[in-house]
């Protein structure tokens, strides 16, 4: 498990990539220690935060407004309806508004369960993602794919909600599992093959994982 020690900002080094969606847009920042900038970077209207993550996550953002943390079960037996409303119940006893935020803390199940919050609260809250694995960080946490799922199948209850910030802090992944990393892995060379060449050629030449 990762501890997270707060850097100077003077010492971060962040890349910003843009998310080009019109007035939906918005920047994915990539960073040692990116996540000391979330404070100034959350949507100026909100108020309060909630903080959506797991047990098994250490790295937590800190705010000076009034923030709350909610911890959601591991595991996928618990990425389902129930979760979103127990989330539910917790934004009404907070008194959320949708112009407050939502913040995802954790890989792909995390920014899943808190994006469909998000987009489900007054019909659509704020969602800022600190995306934890390599999963969440190329593909989960970017691209607005919010949802849980049902006895029937994966995913088929959910919505697409933009997300208004996604952090990554490569440092996170020292701690993934190498099951983690080929998962993340597949889903970079699933976009090799889709769209870029010389992407889908490097991964070809280098050495077996």
């Amino acid at each position: 498990m990762l501890s997270h020690r707060r850097v100077r900002r003077s010492q971060v080094t962040t890349r910003r990539v843009e998310v080009a969606l019109g007035d939906r847009s918005y920047s994915v920042l990539v960073g040692h220690g990116v996540i000391d900038q979330l404070e100034s970077l959350l949507p100026k209207s909100a108020k309060r935060a909630v903080v959506i993550t797991q047990k098994n996550i250490a790295l937590q953002p800190e705010f000076d407004i009034p923030a709350t943390t909610i911890v959601i079960g591991n595991g996928e037996e618990h990425k389902n309806l129930q979760t979103i409303e127990i989330l539910a119940q917790k934004f009404a006893e907070i008194g959320l508004t949708r112009n407050d935020v939502v913040v995802g803390v954790g890989g792909g199940m995390v920014t899943d369960i808190a994006g469909f919050a998000g987009a489900s609260w007054h019909r659509g809250t704020p969602v800022v993602h600190v995306a934890t694995s390599l999963v969440a960080m190329v593909d989960a946490a970017i691209g607005g794919k919010t949802g849980v799922n049902h006895p029937q199948g994966k995913n088929l209850i959910g919505a697409f909600h933009q997300p208004r910030l996604v952090m990554i802090d490569p440092l996170v992944l020292r701690t993934l599992p190498p099951r983690e990393w080929r998962a993340g892995l597949a889903e970079v060379i699933k976009y090799g093959v889709i769209w870029d060449r010389p992407l889908f050629e490097a991964l070809e030449a280098a050495p077996q994982l």
